[in-house]
């Protein structure tokens, strides 16, 4: 299926138009649907087959549909919430429900068990890539073996906690991307990628890989990260593609394929060396114990934590060194780990990145807000946890809202039956989370084809308690690295990453589109940036 353009211009985005369903009434807060559910009378269910969508025909499923509409896949989602409600079914490759309402979310998230299955071991390019290749990360494990690896990984990085005490170790590297914006603020793609590959190692290896300082970076560092960066983008491309699935099922390579192997080899290749060095380089200073049991590593756990909320003990040792002291992982199991982490750093994070640079300098009122923001509370200093930033957290959550980077939050298969919304969906069916539809709902946000933070402080939050409109403030839709036991093992991470970087930069530059930048729109493959990806122009900021 063809890949099409929504567009976008300096603070604008094309919203998704009302089709007449149900009136005037939002499908999720208004909807027929929705008010049988809150009735307390038992509600007879209906089979899965009763959900509405696009025509499922044999053969080539929803895929005519999609051809004749000529739409980009988040669009086309869009115009099935706006023609058939908070719950549609359609079959593009594999036949999947798709949720719009986070409290529906919620609602599968609660009830994935003991042993939730995640995106990641569903996703079928990766997933086969790797099973062809002998390959198997502690993500796509399933059952105790998932969560006794899962345990082990989580401790030093997934909490907010945790993920803040890696600051000491990003100040740097953020100072120097501070310094080479200005050199590469006609290239932002390439910034935002060698930027968060820097901070991201940093954290994780305890080693910056110099990306921003092309003399003193390796180039295989540089290929890699286009490796990657290819890798992802083919793997959307295919993941979408019925004729691409059937022949990877029957086992026939094409040539698409055969691209994204290749681009996989080489990125994993590249990133198992990284790892390697860094676990031997690390190993060699400690002692590390690769016979610790599960209750060893419970009890572990809690010693690193000096009680709720507090900071880990080893503050300023990065991911790695501690998962070694712990005995959390072997030096092998580490560095099998570590390469498949650095691979998947890159992409969400610059994406969303990249996405909160492109609204501030498309709307300079707002950056001198946040610039004003940052004047008084950090007076020039990098980012820390404690103090409050509230137009920078709304300015974070608008681009989540305005510009995500991903229309969804993941999807899941359940083990067991589930109903939803007066339908019974089978055990093994998928179920994916569409969270950008509603996000863009104008019967659901004022204004939802502008950039404003200020929706989300804390005066317009108290104020849709109450009214349809409180369904934006659900925590299902304000973060790209989904949610629940399988959530992104690193978002936490990437997060404070990217506000460290932002109140840099913004404290440091004036930053806007430059004059000479082509109009930009969202490209959707695995995930959506902009297309062309704009160019900046930045000046030291002067303060009134």
């Amino acid at each position: 299926m063809n890949i099409y353009i929504s567009h976008v211009r300096r603070g604008y985005i094309r919203i998704y138009q009302s089709r007449g369903l149900c009136g005037a009434a939002c499908p999720i807060t208004g909807s027929k649907s929705s008010s049988r559910e809150n009735n307390t009378s038992p509600v007879p269910q209906k089979h899965v087959s009763e959900i509405p969508g696009p025509p499922i025909l044999p053969l080539i499923g929803s895929l005519g549909d999609a051809i004749i509409r000529k739409k980009s896949l988040g669009n086309l989602m869009g115009d099935y919430y706006n023609e058939h409600g908070p719950i549609i079914k359609h079959k593009l490759v594999d036949e999947e429900v798709v949720l719009y309402d986070p409290n529906d979310i919620l609602k599968v998230f609660r009830a994935e068990g003991k042993y939730p299955r995640g995106a990641s071991s569903d996703f079928w390019p990766f997933t086969r890539y790797c099973t062809r290749n002998n390959m198997q990360f502690f993500s796509q494990k399933m059952g105790e073996e998932w969560k006794t690896g899962r345990m082990k990984m989580q401790a030093d990085i997934l909490s907010p906690q945790a993920a803040a005490s890696y600051l000491p170790s990003l100040y740097p590297v953020v100072q120097q991307a501070s310094k080479a914006f200005p050199s590469l603020s006609h290239d932002m793609d390439q910034f935002c990628r060698r930027a968060v590959f820097d901070m991201f190692t940093a954290a994780v290896i305890g080693k910056s890989r110099n990306l921003l300082q092309p003399e003193l970076a390796d180039p295989r560092d540089m290929t890699f990260l286009n490796d990657a960066t290819e890798a992802f983008r083919l793997a959307g491309v295919l993941a979408y593609s019925p004729y691409e699935n059937f022949m990877s099922k029957n086992n026939i390579s094409t040539a698409l394929w055969t691209k994204f192997s290749q681009h996989m080899h080489d990125a994993f290749k590249r990133s198992g060396e990284l790892a390697e060095e860094a676990v031997g380089d690390i190993g060699e200073k400690i002692n590390y114990d690769a016979s610790a049991t599960m209750s060893e590593m419970e009890e572990d756990v809690e010693k690193v934590w000096d009680g709720v909320g507090q900071k880990p003990v080893h503050e300023t040792e990065c991911y790695l060194k501690r998962l070694l002291k712990r005995g959390a992982l072997s030096p092998e199991q580490a560095g099998s780990e570590l390469g498949g982490l650095l691979f998947a750093a890159v992409d969400t994070t610059s994406a969303v990145l990249m996405w909160n640079l492109v609204n501030l300098a498309a709307n300079p009122d707002k950056q001198a807000i946040l610039a004003n923001e940052l004047k008084e509370k950090l007076n020039g200093a990098d980012y820390h946890k404690d103090v409050p930033l509230p137009y920078m957290q709304a300015c974070y959550r608008e681009t989540q809202r305005f510009t995500p980077a991903n229309t969804t939050i993941g999807f899941r298969v359940l083990d067991t039956d589930i109903s939803l919304r007066g339908y019974t969906i089978p055990a093994g069916m998928r179920i994916n989370f569409n969270t950008k539809t509603i996000q863009a709902d104008p019967r659901v946000v004022d204004n939802a084809d502008k950039y404003m933070p200020e929706r989300w402080l804390p005066d317009a939050v108290s104020g849709r308690k109450g009214t349809p409109a409180e369904v934006l403030d659900h925590r299902l839709l304000a973060t790209p690295f989904s949610f629940g036991p399988r959530m992104c093992l690193g978002g936490r991470l990437a997060e404070v990453e990217m506000f460290s970087l932002i109140c840099r930069l913004v404290q440091d530059y004036e930053f806007t589109i430059a004059e000479d930048s082509p109009p930009y729109s969202q490209k959707e493959f695995l995930f959506t940036t902009p297309f062309p990806v704009p160019k900046f122009s930045a000046t030291p900021r002067k303060y009134a």
